[in-house]
């Protein structure tokens, strides 16, 4: 989430139900932002209560076969993960690239088709309908959405068992644990935030200066980190929670136009400040209204010179990369303090004005960011207030190192499947979803929870049911044609129907 904001106040931990307003005082964000956060997040685990991890409503989000070879394609419908309640409203394609992307894209042998669900905030810069005109210019508030993307896995097993052994071992290698109750991903990195600290002093006359926030105004500070290896990396750092966002047309590898032009001199890009380049990730109309989402992570560079009010342009202190040029959709910038170096449990000063210095650990063997990286690089947001200038907001960031803020993210296997050769059609394997059937049609003999087809790998399908520990009832529908039994099916501490599903 980058949004414009103050103050982070929710606090998992402090068991707050919702928040009370009192007459005659002054109302923040902050205290709307926890109620919104304390309802959804009420309803969210009492969703995994009640459902599970994960569920498939019927067949949503089935994965199939494609069109063409190597195409696979996700059926739409309603599907559960981690307490969210997702949609698809029409069937997409997950093919691999083409063209010069090609080469990175499976053609041979298995791989799982998973879902990664991420929290992203968007902003009226991105779209634009979000922005009330009457006001005249100024914005109002954010939303935050669930991106859903799809992703190829190679994988060595033909099994859905098999399939989530090698993602957990990828989310290993970036340092990163999967809650099996909420199949939430959890970031081993921590940062803690302190203070620069003046020399000691022996002479009473001249004590030593006390540390603490030198800054002149209230800010929010955004705190990501963008590659490690061994025991150093680079973060980037930036003031208003690093969300001043704008949409740019490109003009060559290292020039952009603003569309959207800064409020003042003192939110434009400046000389040296760094920035981070962000394609479109989603386009919000079909209709071509020019409402996007931008990508929550892109390229960083500097500006080594600043923006110009005349021209509008921004000048990028390295080319873009290939896949950022001549993009139909826009680019969009978003503005960062400065790069800095880190070593592993070394306190770094994020510059030498502000008088704040992050401390980062990360285990040695991550690698960050990686080829085929899952995951979004962690991040943490804290504020500092110059008449407080000696805490830190939230306090555990002072008190003790704390996890990442974000990006919240949840993934799990859809289907394992067989590559085509290149004129072979891509195979289906085995169907990773766990079937969820609606409280209100659990006692309803005509539909159907489970529907096993000859033609698919039914007999792993209902074995992945029948070991499952969250169903209870199953509602067993056969598709016309024969299943070939060479072995006894068992199954126990389950409410069970089988009927024939349909004319055959």
């Amino acid at each position: 989430m980058v949004a414009d904001i103050a103050r982070v106040t929710y606090d998992r931990t402090r068991q707050y139900r919702f928040p009370i307003y009192q007459q005659g005082r002054v109302t923040l964000e902050a205290d709307s932002n926890e109620a919104t956060t304390l309802a959804s997040e009420a309803l969210r685990l009492e969703t995994v209560d009640i459902i599970g991890p994960t569920g498939a409503v019927g067949d949503g989000y089935e994965v199939g076969p494609g069109t063409g070879p190597d195409g696979v394609t996700v059926h739409a419908g309603t599907f559960y993960l981690g307490g969210w309640r997702l949609e698809l409203h029409k069937a997409i394609d997950i093919s691999p690239q083409t063209g010069a992307d090609k080469k990175d894209g499976i053609t041979t042998g298995y791989f799982a088709v998973a879902l990664l669900l991420t929290e992203q905030s968007v902003c009226a810069v991105e779209d634009q309908a979000l922005r009330e005109v009457a006001l005249g210019g100024p914005d109002t508030a954010a939303r935050m959405r669930l991106m859903q993307k799809f992703l190829r896995i190679p994988v060595k097993g033909d099994t859905c068992a098999e399939a989530k052994a090698t993602v957990l071992g990828l989310l290993e290698n970036q340092g990163i644990r999967h809650l099996d109750h909420t199949l939430q991903l959890i970031s081993a990195a921590t940062l803690k935030v302190a203070f620069v600290q003046g020399p000691a002093s022996s002479d009473p006359c001249t004590p030593a200066a006390a540390g603490g926030y030198l800054g002149a105004d209230n800010q929010m500070v955004r705190v990501t980190v963008t590659a490690f290896s061994g025991t150093t990396g680079t973060l980037l750092w930036g003031w208003n929670d690093a969300s001043l966002l704008y949409r740019t047309k490109y003009i060559d590898p290292k020039t952009l136009t603003l569309v959207n032009t800064p409020v003042d001199q003192e939110h434009a890009p400046q000389l040296n400040q760094w920035v981070e380049i962000l394609r479109t990730e989603l386009v919000l109309d079909d209709d071509g209204d020019g409402n996007f989402v931008a990508e929550q992570q892109g390229f960083v560079t500097s500006v080594p010179l600043g923006y110009s009010s005349d021209s509008q342009q921004i000048v990028l202190n390295d080319a873009l990369p290939q896949p950022y040029q001549n993009n139909k959709n826009p680019l969009f910038v978003r503005l960062w303090q400065s790069s800095v170096p880190f070593s592993v449990n070394a306190p770094t000063p994020l510059d030498n004005i502000s008088g704040i210095t992050v401390t980062i650990s990360m285990p040695s063997t991550v690698t960050l960011p990686a080829a085929g990286t899952i995951v979004a690089r962690p991040l943490w947001h804290f504020a500092v207030r110059p008449s407080a200038s000696t805490n830190i907001f939230p306090q555990r960031y002072f008190d003790s190192a704390q996890p990442p803020d974000g990006p919240r993210q949840w993934i799990t296997d859809l289907a394992v499947m067989e590559a085509g050769d290149g004129e072979q059609e891509t195979k289906w394997l085995a169907d990773c979803r766990v079937p969820f059937l609606p409280l209100t049609k659990q006692h309803d003999c005509s539909c159907c929870s489970l529907v096993l087809d000859p033609e698919k790998n039914w007999l792993s399908t209902l074995n992945q049911a029948i070991a499952s520990t969250t169903i209870t009832t199953l509602n067993v529908c056969f598709m016309p044609g024969t299943f070939n039994v060479t072995t006894k099916i068992t199954v126990s501490a389950k409410t069970v129907r089988m009927t024939g599903a349909g004319f055959g």
